[in-house]
């Protein structure tokens, strides 16, 4: 008898769920969709706001990277699946978005999306429009494939024709696939022949705090370790410029040919390089 009403039990609750579903379907809403991959969110203030509506909505590991420290979002792109490029369609994309996006070419191993908040106060479509494919062609300069980048808002209400609100942004990160494992590494003390990039003044999210980078010791942080180093360069590499430098560490790091870094300055990036020839 006990196992008749379990049987029964079950056989309800099946048929509550596809009622439900056949609803969603019915009104245009999008099925309920978990997802348990770490999922990154960067942006500014309206980062906290988006990732509750995300948790809510069944992404159960959602993070907002947007008060860590530079090496805090470092360790976090590097252990995510998905990073969520959040832009204020209110504003646009601002000078911060420019360095979030960097970070993510540099750390994230994952699949960077595209993510607007506000999106309801935005009457005008097409100023939706004019913003996603700014996003988009920053994404392109970053090596990042912009064009065909998954895009969604957070408000149901949005003037877009892309997946809307949060059930819908967890549909479309339910679909996302875990990221690569990292590859294997080697300890070594000295990489010759790495690429580093100064950014300009006007590409830096705080303004100020850009100078040229010549020899000396400075911190370089990797995806998952920040570590002392002597940086040597025959001449200063300058704001807006490239050049080849030498690495030297005091103790043997584990690092591959092309992996990435960057240094900063009051937790604001301000240089982000590629590991080139690796002495053992």
């Amino acid at each position: 008898m006990k196992r008749f009403f379990l049987h029964l039990v079950v056989l309800l609750l099946a048929a509550c769920s596809e009622s439900k579903k056949d609803a969603q379907a019915a009104s245009g809403q999008p099925a309920v969709s978990t997802t348990d991959l770490p999922v990154v969110v960067l942006g500014g203030p309206t980062c906290a706001e988006f990732v509750k509506g995300l948790t809510l909505a069944g992404v159960s590991k959602a993070q907002d990277l947007s008060r860590e420290s530079l090496a805090g979002k470092a360790a976090a792109l590097h252990a995510a699946s998905v990073a969520v490029i959040l832009v204020d369609a209110t504003e646009g994309p601002l000078p911060v978005t420019r360095e979030d996006v960097l970070l993510t070419r540099q750390f994230c191993r994952g699949t960077v999306v595209i993510g607007f908040s506000k999106s309801a106060l935005v009457e005008d479509a097409e100023l939706l429009d004019l913003e996603e494919m700014e996003v988009r062609d920053l994404l392109n300069k970053y090596d990042h494939p912009g064009d065909t980048a998954a895009v969604g808002f957070d408000s149901e209400s949005a003037r877009t024709k892309q997946p809307k609100g949060f059930a819908a942004l967890a549909v479309l990160l339910s679909k996302m696939r875990p990221a690569d494992p990292p590859r294997a590494a080697r300890p070594a003390q000295q990489a010759a022949g790495a690429e580093l990039y100064v950014l300009a003044d006007l590409e830096a999210f705080k303004r100020g705090l850009i100078q040229p980078v010549s020899s000396g010791g400075c911190q370089l942080i990797f995806g998952d370790k920040v570590v002392p180093c002597t940086l040597q360069t025959p001449q200063a590499v300058q704001p807006g410029s490239a050049g080849k430098v030498t690495l030297a560490f005091p103790e043997p790091v584990s690092f591959r040919v092309g992996d990435r870094f960057v240094i900063g300055v009051e937790d604001h990036l301000t240089a982000a390089g590629r590991i080139g020839d690796v002495t053992r």
